[in-house]
């Protein structure tokens, strides 16, 4: 999976386009970049200008770190346990709000589940289902165990097959012990690694991500063996097994240091 983005810099004024005009060989040319996802490379090259405006200005991280204010709804004022960074998850074409009356949560759990699911969107045009996050103010929210405090978020996982594609979604996943094929094949799985790797690449600290343990295999097999063990490593600790979870991620976000008992 492949992508170009300009080499415009966000602090700077001057791009490799205008650079080029001075004349030389590369007169009439603008420079981009091509992000090779798979082997996590970025080469560059020229195209005509006439292409230039075919070429986006940033890539999708940035555009979607740039954007993060536009997808969030700040709360009501009632801000309960869930504190004053309380916000709501608003619905975008990067998100599908399954239950609105539980979208709420902190500003950092709104924005790393928003920024994940912008640059999956960017890359293979598919919205993230999201069920529960928290009730306004937060407090128990059946059936959960958590999800009281807008730390918590339930998402779909992306699965992959030939005729419907890429798709996210909270289907089963995984039945007695046999992972479902639309899980277990190398498109879905770079899919989801790759939603992964944007949660732990993300505006905040990923605490946990919750999944079944036989869905976690199958992701850290496929990042041995793409890339490395050590690549795994982070992503390792962070992903742990829950029972029950063959549908869907788990996501907690970090309690900020500011907040820590005795900070």
């Amino acid at each position: 999976m492949v992508w170009l983005y300009s080499s415009f810099l966000v602090n700077s004024s001057t791009s490799y386009a205008q650079e080029a005009r001075g004349g030389g060989e590369e007169a009439g040319f603008v420079k981009v970049g091509a992000i090779d996802i798979k082997n996590t490379t970025q080469n560059s090259t020229w195209v005509p200008f006439s292409l230039e405006q075919k070429v986006h200005d940033f890539s999708p991280e940035e555009k979607c770190w740039a954007n993060l204010k536009n997808y969030r709804m700040a709360d009501s004022g009632w801000s309960g346990i869930v504190g004053r960074t309380q916000h709501k998850l608003v619905e975008s074409e990067h998100v599908a709000i399954r239950k609105g009356n539980h979208a709420y949560g902190r500003q950092e759990l709104v924005d790393s589940v928003n920024y994940a699911a912008c640059v999956m969107y960017a890359v293979f045009d598919v919205p993230l289902e999201v069920h529960d996050l928290s009730r306004e103010g937060g407090g128990k929210l059946y059936p959960h165990k958590s999800h009281r405090n807008g730390r918590d978020a339930d998402v779909g996982l992306y699965g992959y097959n030939d005729k419907k594609g890429y798709y996210n979604s909270t289907q089963l996943m995984k039945r007695h012990g046999r992972v479902h094929a639309d899980f277990n094949n190398e498109k879905a799985l770079e899919a989801n690694w790759l939603f992964i790797d944007g949660l732990l690449s993300g505006p905040h600290q990923i605490e946990a991500i919750f999944v079944d343990q036989v869905l976690k295999n199958r992701l850290r097999e496929y990042v041995v063996r793409t890339f490395d063990e050590k690549t795994w490593e982070r992503a390792g600790r962070i992903l742990q097994h829950e029972p029950g979870h063959t549908t869907h991620y788990h996501i907690r976000t970090s309690v900020p240091y500011r907040e820590r008992p005795g900070v």
